[in-house]
């Protein structure tokens, strides 16, 4: 296979924003159709994938918990108990997690374990979002709460 004429990393970059962006919109969406729940999961892994050739851990992590969330919103339990527990193992790999994240981290954690019937585990993982998102500006708690505390 020729080298491509362009740059193979810009273009993981590329990628990873715009699947990224779209995923987004998709989750933030009011209604989705089959479709859509469809390119939402499509989205989502696409831009774990680019992240995971170019990213950081970090960017990996942010990546993983987008997939997470994109899989409890499209009810798609196996893809969401799968990507929390790659979050889970990407916060061995960080040093200094920022709170944000780490409230999104517990936040598919918990809205994962109510999806599996797990709510013990569901409310711990609750109870340490709640603590992290009390540290963040009132426009995060608002959104975190939006996303998963539905």
């Amino acid at each position: 296979m020729d080298k491509p004429e362009f740059d193979v990393a810009e273009a993981h970059r590329w990628f990873a924003i715009e699947c990224n962006n779209r995923a987004w919109d998709l989750v933030e969406s009011e209604s989705r159709s089959e479709e859509e729940r469809e390119e939402l999961l499509m989205t989502a892994s696409s831009a774990a994938w680019h992240w995971k050739q170019i990213g950081k851990p970090l960017n990996n992590l942010r990546a993983q918990v987008l997939l997470a969330t994109a899989a409890i919103v499209a009810d798609d339990e196996s893809q969401a108990r799968r990507s929390v527990a790659n979050c889970l193992q990407l916060l061995t790999e960080i040093d200094d997690v920022p709170d944000f994240d780490l409230a999104c981290t517990h936040a598919v954690s918990a809205a994962s374990a109510r999806m599996d019937g797990n709510l013990d585990e569901s409310k711990q993982h609750f109870v340490q979002f709640d603590k992290l998102a009390a540290k963040l500006d009132e426009e995060s708690q608002k959104l975190l709460s939006s996303l998963y505390r539905k």
